[in-house]
């Protein structure tokens, strides 16, 4: 059955991603429904949100210079998983500091993993990304934008992106690939930005930026570069490039430390990327910082960073 439909009215914004309306339209629960506000020039982009957020346009309605579009959540294509803590049963998750063995709830791979649910569930890595890694490539691969941030922001609107996991890795390596081909920097591939991500994915670990100080975001900026760069082993300034990104976006991380918060790390590390990017790249890309005001707040398990964190709502602090 169909719920009553909300009202969510964001006229006059600039970018509908940074205006929450793909955080919004994940929130709606199965078979909600919401009436979108917004300038009629804004529409297009609106029908690509709605799209990638499992929901589908009922109505239109222009008026003078506005659209009003009717929204309603997919009831057969909501996932079933928990977006926060254990994703089968949404408990607070056990983060240990010597591995224990586990089974996961899914697939049934035997492995051994730092990160449990205390009610007996485990997910692997592979089980836990279902989903993400092709959502994410399907956007870095259609995206006209060449802010990697507001790349960022749409990537991690989408539902199969957990509030925090190895996922945004991989998010990070395809968001700043993306910038940089649509900002002109020739001869990166589509196949060279699903090498990045898969580069990225590969050296991710759930808990071990604690663990061992390395923190899949800043391996998966180091994987963009490293691929935009073709460093290898034997090649001395590529694989330099490389490595020094690797560290300065893990200094910049472990300022931002304390808890860890996935969101917070991706665009304090794009940051990194932005400025390494002029350096190295010679490639100035729009970065727009003063549009991030974050809507995961109250989402974070550990408990968010607060007025600590430069993404937190001021309005809120």
């Amino acid at each position: 059955m169909v719920q009553e439909k909300e009202v969510f009215d964001i006229r006059g914004a600039c970018c509908l991603e940074s205006a929450g309306l793909g955080r919004r339209l994940s929130e709606l629960s199965p078979g909600g429904a919401l009436e979108v506000i917004m300038d009629k020039s804004m529409r297009e982009m609106a029908e690509k949100i709605v799209e990638r957020a499992n929901c589908e346009i009922t109505d239109v309605a222009d008026e003078a210079n506005i659209t009003r579009l009717g929204v309603h959540r997919k009831e057969a294509e909501v996932s079933e998983r928990k977006m926060e803590n254990c994703m089968v049963c949404g408990s607070s998750l056990e983060y240990v500091t010597k591995a224990v063995e586990v089974v996961c709830n899914y697939c049934k791979k035997k492995e051994t993993a730092y990160v449990y649910c205390p009610k007996g569930h485990y997910v692997c890595e592979v089980c836990h990304s279902k989903g993400a890694f092709e959502a994410i490539k399907g956007i870095s691969l259609s995206t006209d934008q060449t802010d990697p941030l507001a790349i960022a922001e749409t990537m991690m609107t989408h539902p199969s992106i957990p509030m925090l996991g190895c996922e945004h890795s991989y998010l990070m390596a395809a968001a700043f690939m993306a910038a940089l081909r649509n900002y002109g920097k020739s001869g990166i591939s589509d196949e060279q930005i699903i090498e990045a991500m898969d580069r990225a994915a590969k050296i991710s670990v759930s808990g071990f930026c604690a663990l061992a100080g390395t923190c899949g975001i800043a391996s998966g900026l180091a994987a963009a570069f490293g691929v935009v760069t073709g460093a290898e082993c034997s090649k001395d300034k590529e694989t330099s490039i490389t490595l020094h990104v690797m560290a300065a976006a893990t200094e910049a991380i472990a300022n931002e430390a304390g808890p860890c918060c996935c969101k917070s790390f991706t665009r304090t590390a794009l940051g990194v990327g932005y400025n390494l990017a002029k350096l190295y790249l010679g490639v100035n890309l729009p970065i727009h910082y003063e549009k991030i005001s974050c809507n995961y707040v109250k989402r974070h398990p550990h408990g968010c960073r607060a007025s600590r964190c430069n993404y937190f709502p001021r309005k809120l602090s």
